[in-house]
């Protein structure tokens, strides 16, 4: 069983713009992390999977942001909080 939390204290959950702002700071860092990794041959691991879901998800908050009314599986405030965990 595939246990999942939510945050339900944090300062900035009900901004989509700082959210995303985070966002694309830390899909810079991973994105600069990854081309390092294959440009030099470094020894330090890169967590492409987690990349991959920074960007889903912010593909997801955009989306939200621009259209209020975009549907989605999943709830505003668990996203958030998912996004909170990778960051």
């Amino acid at each position: 069983m595939f246990l999942s939390f939510r945050i339900r204290e944090c300062k900035s959950c009900g901004d989509i713009q700082r959210t995303i702002f985070d966002l694309d700071d830390k899909i810079a860092k991973l994105s600069t992390a990854v081309y390092n990794h294959h440009v030099y041959m470094a020894a330090k691991k890169c967590d492409t999977r987690k990349l991959k879901d920074l960007i889903y998800y912010r593909g997801i908050l955009t989306r939200l942001a621009i259209n209020p009314d975009f549907y989605s599986k999943y709830k505003f405030a668990d996203i958030l909080s998912k996004v909170k965990t990778l960051i």
